[in-house]
């Protein structure tokens, strides 16, 4: 009898940590569902107010743009044109919340920083009371022209999200298939023909697109197949495919790999020199584990691999799960701001999702005017405070040059600012502030 009653009791304790197991494995699985389901139903959120505020602010731009084109008052000139810039900054911000790759949309966010940069540029003639040419109107009419047809293409899109014929989650939406182009965002980019070359004295004028890269000139041409094992290598990935090519002063082969329909990493190599120039992962980030600390460690490790050394951290911004830290490299204490390098690192796994080298293909280079005309104490008798930190540095112009500076690091009302002196004039070229929070540090 005894005997019974202990198998009875052990077995019934072995069915009562069974049964435990088995609701805290459900309880788990219903709770991770939850959770998972709650992310998706975040950035679907998220994606959703990001393309309805693009389409307003598209339609803000189309608007704007008409009513610049028929005013002569220069004050209501400058205002509109204040807009403009102001809604041409949020559409791409709005962009960039998207899953979508910026290779992707490349002729959009080039519209949009253009057409920002030269109604300014339009601005500050007016203002400093010199007229509009015939050759800057026509500009402006194109511009406008762009304008509306890109917003009908989005409002267009918008009904369709509205009303359910498509999701954020179609792969019609995310589709770069001339088939699709009716449910595709990427329909947006082929709108673009003849589209007008401005050339003015700003960063995103055409002649700095087209300025030639002294870092390719002597190097030789790759061929599409041998890009494409470069991609390989540095994705470490085998199911590379053709993802069209750029043209320009610097010309790219491109290449992507869908892993899944959340997950598609887009690679861009130089024709000349078979350099990886640019890299995006689309995927989602869901969680936020790995220190600031580690993350710089991975991209400083990550760039030491691929060759690029003699860097120093600048500053960097983390947002929807990625850290950004931009570099620039070090030649004998001379800071080259001109050839700035990007990597992202997500912040759940530690992995590179993007690297961004344009800048330092288009602008690296041997330079020789770098010896200072004026001493550091002379240029340290323009400021109004005492520096906290100085350095010698080169600084990128809007016209695509470079100036020699002393840069200096004040404090003021709790806030820190960097302030330009020219090294040769002692002009002061420009005065930024750091914006330092929890998601980084920011120069404005």
């Amino acid at each position: 009898m005894k005997n019974i009653i202990n198998y009875i009791k052990k077995n019934f304790t072995t069915s009562i940590i069974i049964a435990v197991l088995f609701f805290t494995t459900v309880f788990s699985a219903s709770a991770l569902h939850q959770k998972n389901k709650f992310i998706d139903n975040s950035l679907n959120s998220l994606y959703q107010k990001s393309f309805f505020d693009l389409s307003n602010s598209l339609y803000n731009i189309d608007i704007a743009l008409s009513k610049a084109l028929i005013t002569s008052d220069i004050n209501h000139f400058n205002i509109i044109s204040n807009e403009i810039q102001r809604e041409c900054s949020y559409s791409k911000a709005c962009l960039s919340n998207l899953p979508i790759s910026d290779t992707t949309l490349s002729k959009t966010y080039k519209f949009l920083a253009q057409t920002g940069d030269y109604i300014n540029s339009l601005s500050l003639k007016t203002i400093y009371g010199i007229n509009i040419t015939e050759e800057e109107e026509k500009n402006l009419t194109k511009l406008s022209q762009y304008a509306t047809k890109i917003s009908d293409n989005v409002i267009a899109l918008e009904d369709k999200l509205l009303n359910n014929s498509l999701s954020f989650n179609d792969e019609k939406f995310l589709s770069v298939n001339a088939k699709d182009s009716e449910f595709s965002i990427s329909n947006i980019e082929n709108h673009f023909e003849n589209y007008p070359t401005l050339i003015y004295d700003g960063p995103f004028s055409d002649h700095i697109y087209e300025k030639e890269s002294e870092f390719l000139k002597s190097k030789e041409e790759v061929s599409k197949n041998e890009a494409k094992k470069i991609a390989a290598a540095f994705l470490n990935e085998k199911n590379i495919e053709d993802n069209g090519e750029t043209k320009g002063a610097i010309k790219t082969y491109n290449f992507k790999v869908v892993k899944s329909k959340n997950e598609t990493k887009y690679i861009e190599i130089t024709k000349y020199g078979g350099y990886v120039i640019s890299y995006f992962n689309s995927k989602n980030i869901n969680d936020e584990k790995i220190s600031i600390d580690k993350v710089k460690k991975i991209s400083s490790d990550f760039l030491e691999k691929n060759n690029f050394t003699n860097l120093k951290t600048s500053y960097y911004e983390k947002r929807n799960g990625v850290i950004t830290i931009n570099y620039f490299p070090e030649y004998n204490s001379l800071y080259l701001y001109p050839d700035l390098i990007k990597v992202n690192v997500s912040l759940d796994n530690g992995e590179i999702v993007g690297f961004d080298c344009k800048n330092y293909i288009s602008n690296h280079k041997k330079r020789t005017d770098i010896i200072p005309s004026i001493s550091y104490e002379k240029a340290k008798e323009k400021l109004k405070l005492t520096p906290l930190s100085s350095s010698l540095c080169l600084i990128p112009t809007n016209n695509g040059n470079e100036i020699l500076c002393y840069e200096f690091k004040i404090n003021s009302g709790n806030k820190n600012f960097l302030i330009y002196i020219n090294a040769h004039t002692g002009v002061q070229e420009k005065t930024l502030i750091l914006i330092e929070n929890e998601n980084g540090t920011l120069t404005i």
